[in-house]
């Protein structure tokens, strides 16, 4: 899908190693280290950056757990694009959320998990609903070449793919279709199991389309 291909363009792929020794502050050789703050919180959560020889990776915890990212999830000093770099935005009884950008339509969230047993992943899309890490993705299949919407719940598991209608959603980018204008400043609202995504026509007044994703 397109996030997870930009994705791997924002931090690249493989396992790299590193030096025993680590230099956490890392402000005489790690210059991206002088742009973003070497820790940030958010409420009982912290994300530090820690240079190893060179690249950088990302710790983060609570009062309960304390772990570093994988590999993956690691950039290097010389950095220059600082959007690019992933960044704390929010937090839940699971995850928190880290997001990165290179672009408007191109961004990813990594999703570090708040229990120690799970593993980070990648969330693709738009996130609709923080409480369930819900998100949803408009893309185009590569089998029917029919435009598509996928929301996936990622405390539960639980995806929902639903076809939409070629006369309402074309062009390369389908996220083009929505209308931002306010009050509805993101294209979309969810809310009790509703989600409406707000299209951009011709008319004077924006149309809806909604989807009751209660199953999930």
């Amino acid at each position: 899908m397109r996030h997870l291909i930009c994705f791997c363009a924002l931090i690249g792929l493989g396992v790299l190693a590193h030096s025993q020794e680590d230099n956490i502050w890392g402000l005489d050789t790690c210059n991206v280290l002088n742009y973003i703050p070497d820790t940030t919180n958010l409420d009982d959560v912290y994300v530090r950056y820690v240079n190893r020889s060179g690249r950088v990776d990302i710790e983060y915890g609570n009062a309960n757990v304390s772990k570093t990212l994988p590999s993956w999830c690691s950039f290097e000093c010389t950095d220059k694009y600082i959007p690019s770099i992933p960044t704390m935005e929010w937090k839940n009884e699971e995850f928190v959320g880290l997001t990165m950008g290179c672009g408007t339509y191109c961004f990813a969230t990594i999703l570090a998990p708040l229990r120690a047993e799970d593993t980070a992943q990648i969330a693709d899309g738009y996130l609709i609903d923080t409480n369930q890490t819900l998100f949803m993705n408009l893309y185009w299949d590569t089998v029917t070449f029919k435009p598509m919407m996928e929301v996936m719940n990622y405390h539960t598991g639980k995806r929902l793919e639903i076809k939409l209608k070629s006369k309402v959603f074309w062009g390369a980018i389908l996220e083009e279709r929505l209308d931002y204008s306010p009050p509805h400043s993101d294209g979309f609202l969810f809310r009790e199991k509703i989600l409406t995504l707000y299209l951009d026509t011709d008319k004077k007044k924006y149309q809806s389309i909604e989807f009751d994703l209660t199953e999930l």
